[in-house]
């Protein structure tokens, strides 16, 4: 097992700290890359940082209410290299494939569904309001 430390990350352009708002993990849980781990508010905007790695916490080094400068450590995780290497693949060979593939599923359907009503109707119907058309 090794430990990785994680950073606050830049979370916008030109934002130099972040208050940590509220941590959405504790030491012992087990998080996935991207599943989110802490609310950090700029002055700027309230954004949600996400885990970098597949692990289980390790230590949050950061309590609520600190305002930490971009590029501090601000958690760790207990990472197996083994897992890591493996999740990595994973993700690149299908995990973020069959994220793409939900993702567009539905967007398809909609475009489907909206060109099959102009092919039934031969035309779309211009837009009328109060008699006019446009």
């Amino acid at each position: 097992m090794t430990v990785k430390e994680f950073t606050l990350p830049d979370v916008g352009e030109g934002v130099a700290e972040g208050e940590l708002v509220t941590w959405l993990v504790a030491p012992g849980d087990r998080v996935e890359e991207d599943q989110p781990v802490a609310e950090v508010e700029t002055d700027k905007a309230l954004v949600e940082v996400p885990s970098r790695y597949d692990g289980v916490v390790e230590e949050l080094f950061v309590e609520e209410g600190d305002v930490v400068p971009v590029g501090d450590v601000i958690i760790s995780f207990r990472v197996d290299e083994g897992e890591e290497s493996d999740g990595e693949s994973a993700a690149a060979a299908g995990g973020g494939n069959a994220t793409e593939e939900s993702d567009d599923t539905p967007e398809s359907d909609v475009e489907l569904e909206s060109d099959a009503e102009l092919e039934s109707d031969g035309e779309p119907e211009p837009a009328v309001a109060a008699g006019r058309t446009f």
